[in-house]
């Protein structure tokens, strides 16, 4: 069978990219792009109809493939993991812009660990901490840190327990915490089905994460200096700006948009 027959018959369920998505897969070469009129193995067509069977059942593609591709670079993902989202790049891009060269960042929240990596990657210098409360999440950031040769040093950890036990003083801390409210009724279903609710949602609305970071300032700074750089859901700035305000008289906070112009994730450091 030709890969153009194959294109041919997923049309109807497959767009493009997906399509390209599942050959490259089927084909592990990820260096050579086929040609539609290229020859396709019939065990290479059995494995290719049994990933579209899996997305005629709504899986999430990057969960078939256990690939998800972030701020330039591949990712090993399963459902044990958030899938990363393309606003997360923003919080490492936002971090680039500081002098990361031999630094401590904390990735709190870390999942799959792709923006701390993604980091390291960037400046091979920095000294790594990643941090979640999930073993089975940290396990597939494990699998990532071998994949990208990165050293690192791991915790598990509940949230912020994570920053009182590193002993290094923090310079950085990026977080991208669940922020779903149990409420929403317009996460997909496809993310609740497949996707783990631990990443997702969050007590008091989506805001749990953003109370407890800031009813803890005081001590965080005890200890440490960090700039730290956080993801919020693109509805939630002025629940978070309430927030912080009675913090305003000692820290500072700047409010950042993403690709579509909503309000997406903050930088915050002492005044």
């Amino acid at each position: 069978m030709k890969i153009y027959e194959l294109l041919e018959n997923s049309k109807d369920f497959l767009d493009k990219n997906t399509f390209n998505e599942l050959i490259l897969y089927v084909l592990k070469n990820p260096d050579v792009q086929p040609l539609l009129t290229d020859e396709i193995s019939a065990d290479k067509v059995l494995l290719f109809n049994e990933l579209c069977e899996k997305i005629k059942e709504n899986h999430p593609v990057a969960y078939v493939i256990n690939n998800k591709y972030f701020y330039e670079s591949d990712f090993y993902v399963d459902e044990r993991v958030l899938i990363p989202r393309i606003e997360t790049e923003l919080l490492v891009e936002a971090a680039l812009e500081f002098d990361l060269a031999n630094k401590n960042v904390l990735d709190l929240c870390c999942g799959s660990g792709c923006i701390g990596i993604s980091l390291k990657i960037k400046e091979p210098t920095i000294n790594l901490f990643l941090s979640d409360i999930s073993k089975p999440a940290l396990a597939v950031c494990e699998i990532n840190l071998k994949k990208h040769q990165v050293q690192a040093q791991t915790l598990c950890e509940d949230y912020l327990d994570a920053v009182f036990k590193i002993n290094n003083k923090l310079d950085f801390i990026v977080i991208n915490p669940p922020y779903i409210a149990q409420s929403d009724t317009e996460v997909s279903d496809q993310a609740i089905s497949f996707e783990p609710k631990l990443a997702l949602f969050a007590e008091s609305e989506g805001l749990y994460f953003y109370e407890q970071l800031f009813e803890n300032l005081e001590k965080i700074y005890k200890l440490h200096q960090p700039i730290i750089i956080c993801e919020f859901g693109y509805e939630q700035k002025p629940a978070i700006k309430n927030l912080f305000e009675k913090h305003a008289s000692k820290y500072k906070i700047k409010f950042k948009k993403d690709y579509f112009n909503n309000p997406r994730y903050f930088i915050l450091c002492e005044v």
